[in-house]
């Protein structure tokens, strides 16, 4: 048996494996940000972890197609904070130059039809698309048929005691849950600057050239840009955000899908 597990960004995907990864499982545990899944479906038993595979249906397709023996476990968490938490972890990383949320909403449409866009950011695509990440029936109504094992969690239903034992019995995971810490989402740092942030990354990414030295420089730069920054808690666009997936929200209820308000 070969478990796939996927969800929204940022959506406690990363937080999941770490604590996996704490339990030095003999199981092979893979974190697959490249959509590479298919090279480990060989290894019985392995765990994957693939943030991106939700969302590309072509991938999915193929996982279906190859994998005999498979589970796929999903992850989801209420949808407008998904989608601001996703934009604020993008400042924070220097992976997005729009300094307010509302922009970024704005130009998403431009983003999202634009195939210079989706190729220059290859894999990264999705970080970008903040509104249409929580759509999550449309990408779950693919999943559906009498031949896939598939579970839908939710990021609220997961990082708890209870929780975090569910998941654990699912996956075959022996752990005492008492003693776990239980993980959740890092608060993403608004920098000072966002557009500064957005250069230095590049300049560490080799975008832009540049010397060892400045690529160093650089990373420092970053780290003082976000404690010169700000933790960012509300913006209004989160209410509207509510109000715009309330219809999402009805089509998961129907799928039996809860997501905690």
């Amino acid at each position: 048996m070969i478990t796939v597990i996927t969800g929204g960004l940022r959506c406690g995907l990363l937080s999941l494996y770490h604590l996996v990864k704490k339990m030095r499982l003999k199981t092979s545990l893979t974190l697959d940000f490249d959509n590479k899944f298919l090279d480990n479906l060989q290894k019985d038993g392995s765990i994957i972890f693939s943030p991106y595979l939700l969302y590309e249906w072509e991938n999915v397709k193929d996982l279906l197609r190859v994998a005999k023996d498979l589970r796929l476990v999903v992850i989801l968490r209420k949808p407008d904070e998904r989608a601001f938490s996703l934009w604020k972890s993008n400042l924070m990383y220097g992976l997005e130059f729009k300094s307010d949320f509302e922009e970024a909403l704005q130009i998403e449409n431009k983003r999202f039809y634009s195939s210079k866009f989706k190729d220059a950011t290859g894999v990264n695509f999705w970080r970008y698309i903040y509104f249409r990440g929580g759509l999550y029936s449309f990408f779950l109504e693919k999943l559906e048929g009498p031949h896939r094992d598939v579970k839908v969690l939710t990021y609220e239903g997961i990082f708890s005691k209870g929780g975090i034992r569910n998941i654990f019995d699912f996956l075959g995971i022996s752990a005492d849950v008492n003693r776990l810490k239980v993980p959740h989402l890092g608060k993403s740092l608004v920098p000072a600057v966002p557009q500064i942030q957005f250069v230095l990354r590049r300049i560490g990414d080799g975008v832009f050239p540049a010397l060892p030295m400045y690529k160093k420089l650089s990373a420092f730069l970053m780290k003082l840009n976000l404690i010169l920054g700000r933790t960012q808690i509300y913006h209004w666009c989160v209410d509207f955000l509510k109000e715009a997936y309330r219809f999402e929200i009805e089509k998961l209820n129907k799928m039996g899908i809860e997501i905690i308000d």
